[in-house]
């Protein structure tokens, strides 16, 4: 019985593995147009557009001046919503 199931999980995983694979090398993401708060240097900086890459924060400031830096990015439109990065904890 249990010899019916190794191959679909073998498979399985084969597929996960590849799907693993091929987002260690995605585009990365700018989310733009939102109104974001984030702290540099003890002070509150605005900003609106933040790119990422794979967890990583990769740069904050104008939305358009990070498209230009970013030209393979995914855009993400935050219309107009604000945005807290790094505001993980529930007691934050």
């Amino acid at each position: 019985m249990k010899s019916r199931f190794i191959k679909p999980l073998a498979a399985l995983a084969a597929a996960a593995a590849a799907l693993a694979a091929g987002a260690a090398h995605a585009a990365p993401t700018l989310v733009e147009h939102v109104q974001g708060y984030t702290f540099s240097q003890d002070k509150l900086v605005s900003f609106t557009g933040l790119a990422f890459d794979q967890g990583r924060v990769l740069g904050v400031g104008d939305a358009a001046a990070l498209a230009k830096q970013y030209r393979d990015a995914v855009h993400i439109d935050g219309q107009g919503k604000t945005l807290l990065p790094g505001l993980i904890d529930a007691h934050g």
